[in-house]
């Protein structure tokens, strides 16, 4: 799209993140009004925005787009209770354009009395791997390994789960790989001094790296169960793409309550980890493998 690259937050006090924000608004009106031109010069048949929030309503109604000739799919993936009267707001003043659609990814149905007619709730996607094959045949062989994966933040609870794992007392050898994706300079920081107070223990190893195409896959599909200790509320309404990989690689989880509650209540890919204490956690996994 012409308009310019994206622009980020990061390093950015408070007074340059206002500056920062209209230079975000602009940009997507100018990305908006180009995606619209393409669409009027017959270069594709539909528009779709991957990761969308309320304020890209808002942004479309400042663009041309809002008159597009083709369908504009915008997908959000979860909606807070926090967001979702601004959330609402914004979709109702979309409902006259009729080429847009508004695709919730969710798990629940929270918009039954929203009245709005421009909306679809669609259920979160599964991941499996591209290249490698899977083994749909559970079978834990000693040592067993545990991966906890994905973009590293504060919210996912990895101290918690560390703590509890170095006090384990495992009756078969275990061990624990811990990948930390970070996107910001404050969670990289965080991470190595986590990895630092850990890394003495050889049962655990950690990765601070990005995990991509078939490295990605391998890591995945070389563990015998997937660590998701995301302790955080949004996470009920946010759909837990880690959780959706696990399934996709056909890999048992360990998960927070508040994680995606929905799926473990229904299917058997699991267990939801006791956080109410690092005791009673630490005896979860004493027995998790069994």
């Amino acid at each position: 799209m012409d308009g310019g690259e994206v622009v980020t937050y990061a390093g950015a006090g408070k007074f340059k993140k206002i500056l920062l924000s209209i230079c975000r608004e602009k940009r997507r009106i100018s990305w908006f009004n180009s995606a619209y031109d393409k669409a009027c010069a017959g270069k594709c048949d539909a528009i779709i925005i991957p990761t969308a929030t309320y304020r890209y309503l808002r942004t479309l109604r400042n663009s041309k787009l809002r008159e597009s000739p083709i369908p504009v799919y915008f997908i959000f993936h979860g909606i807070n209770p926090h967001e979702q009267p601004k959330f609402e707001k914004q979709a109702r003043l979309c409902e006259m354009y009729k080429k847009i659609r508004l695709k919730i990814i969710t798990l629940r149905n929270d918009f039954q009395n929203s009245g709005l007619t421009n909306i679809d709730l669609i259920e979160p996607p599964v991941f499996k791997p591209k290249d490698l094959p899977v083994n749909k045949h559970i079978i834990f062989t000693p040592p067993i390994t545990i991966g906890f994966f994905g973009q590293f933040r504060k919210e996912k609870n990895l101290e918690f789960f560390l703590q509890a794992f170095s006090r384990a007392n495992f009756s078969v050898s275990v061990k624990l790989i811990v990948q930390g994706a970070t996107a910001k300079p404050e969670d990289g920081e965080l991470f190595d001094s986590i990895t630092k107070k850990y890394q003495h223990y050889e049962n655990i190893t950690f990765l601070h790296k990005n995990l991509i195409g078939i490295e990605w896959q391998k890591a995945l599909l070389n563990v015998d169960a997937i660590m998701i200790p995301y302790a955080a509320e949004r996470y009920r309404y946010h759909w837990g793409a880690m959780l959706f990989t696990a399934i996709g690689f056909y890999k048992p989880v360990l998960s927070s309550p508040e994680l995606n509650p929905e799926v473990l209540k229904k299917y058997k890919v699991g267990m939801v980890v006791d956080t109410s204490s690092v005791e009673n956690f630490t005896r979860q996994l004493e027995v998790f493998y069994k």
